[in-house]
């Protein structure tokens, strides 16, 4: 009844704030704060993405309203015990994505799913998502930096 969904080792809350995403060759950053403490700064480092989108709820949201909302109206049992990032394990989902974007999608590869206030961020990528936490937006930008900026060999 409840199959379209499984929780990644994630934190878990009310709500998160989607603060910032950034994408280079294939790895997603995505940085997030707590609903009530946009302080408690968390990363999500998904390796080898090779569909990345972020959706304003009001968009599609309808699209993933049967994976949280399944049966009459009650919330997914993972989303009543604060659970916002999954792995999509229902393969009708991951059908519409690859239909949406023309692309054939391997066994391997997992569609992830990142609920946020106000919006979600679904990923595809044979890796899983990592979460760590960050000190600071200072720190997630100086790594991002770090990431970004290079020297051309002399």
């Amino acid at each position: 009844m409840f199959s379209a969904i499984k929780s990644v080792n994630a934190p878990k809350g009310s709500g998160f704030w989607l603060e910032a995403i950034f994408m280079d060759e294939g790895k997603v950053s995505i940085l997030f704060s707590r609903n009530d403490d946009r302080n408690d700064l968390t990363e999500i480092s998904i390796d080898l993405a090779i569909h990345f989108q972020r959706t304003d709820e009001s968009y599609k949201i309808n699209t993933f309203h049967e994976m949280v909302v399944p049966i009459h109206g009650n919330l997914h049992p993972l989303f009543v015990q604060g659970e916002r990032f999954f792995e999509v394990i229902d393969k009708k989902y991951t059908e519409w994505v690859v239909e949406d974007h023309y692309f054939p999608l391997k066994d391997y590869e997992k569609l992830y799913v990142f609920f946020f206030i106000e919006s979600y961020v679904e990923v595809i990528s044979p890796e899983p998502p990592v979460f760590t936490k960050i000190n600071s937006k200072h720190e997630y930008y100086a790594n991002l930096k770090e990431r970004v900026c290079w020297t051309p060999d002399e």
